[in-house]
């Protein structure tokens, strides 16, 4: 149970949950069956002297933590080969657990502000006259999702409206200087939720549905629509919010000269390691993501 809340609650790959919980109580000669659907595990041991069961359900939040879940999987691994028993696992996964997180909030509220900047050039067509501003508003969607939000459970229920709401608002307010000459209002508001977009989500929904996990990938691809629905109205909010403060804002979905392609070689890997520093990878991690990063971007 303390394997399946850590690779949970570390952002495991979901469509290998149950294989995973399933080699490791063969390994341990554990007669069990696990259900997985979203946020939760359903866990069903058998007794065959007694003829009973005994079923737990272990809800966690999902979070993602790369560093932590290294060290998981080289518990899970340890297990699976036999190489260590399972009080040893326990006070591995314990120490994991205790373990402080890589990078504070506040640095990770920063590389937040630097991640919008650097993915609004070859994502949105941002101009280098637009990346302060973008960084402001990164650093405030950080402010919001690890300081606010985990202060207020009403809050983190409607976090992601009333954060696109208020970015596409500054966003537009921003790209409304000097009738639109000065900033650009798309680039703004989308590259300021761009670390909230549901990418991740999809991609765990889709190998779900791939591996035969019918109502956890439905579930989650639902999900998926629906949140980004919820960004899409949030920005419709806000825009038209400061449309009525200011009848002469800008509306344009286009940037003027956008930054040159060839800039892109510069923001990708930069873009990429400020995923790293948010997401708590290891080091010897980040070469790895830095070619898969590039691979899908010149895909």
């Amino acid at each position: 149970m303390r394997l399946c809340r850590a690779l949970m609650e570390y952002g495991a790959p979901t469509h290998r949950l149950e294989e995973y919980l399933n080699m490791s109580a063969r390994v341990l000669e554990i007669e069990a069956q696990f259900l997985y659907i979203p946020g939760s595990m359903i866990m069903s041991f058998d007794d065959p002297s007694t003829h009973t069961t005994d079923v737990k359900l272990v809800k966690v939040a999902p979070g993602l933590d790369l560093g932590k879940l290294r060290d998981t999987h080289e518990v899970y691994k340890r297990v699976v080969h036999d190489m260590i028993g399972v009080e040893e696992a326990t006070e591995w996964l314990k120490e994991v657990s205790r373990c402080r997180p890589k990078h504070n909030k506040w640095t990770r509220i920063f590389v937040f502000g630097l991640a919008s900047a650097c993915v609004g050039p070859f994502a949105f067509g941002a101009r280098l006259i637009d990346l302060p501003i973008a960084f402001l508003l990164g650093c405030l969607l950080g402010v919001l999702q690890l300081v606010v939000a985990p202060r207020s459970d009403s809050y983190a229920n409607v976090f992601e409206i009333c954060t696109a709401v208020l970015t596409s608002f500054l966003s537009r307010a921003f790209g409304s200087i000097n009738e639109g000459n000065l900033f650009c209002f798309s680039a703004l508001a989308q590259s300021s939720i761009a670390l909230i977009l549901p990418g991740y989500t999809v991609l765990c929904a889709s190998l779900e549905l791939q591996s035969r996990s019918i109502v956890a990938g439905s579930v989650r691809m639902v999900y998926a629509i629906i949140y980004s629905l919820f960004l899409g109205f949030g920005i419709t909010i806000g825009t038209a919010i400061y449309s009525i403060i200011d009848s002469s804002a800008v509306s344009t979905t286009q940037c003027k000269d956008p930054t040159p392609q060839y800039w892109s070689f510069v923001f990708v890997p930069a873009f990429t390691m400020c995923l790293i520093i948010i997401n708590q990878a290891k080091r010897r991690q980040a070469p790895v993501m830095m070619v898969i990063s590039f691979a899908g971007y010149i895909v």
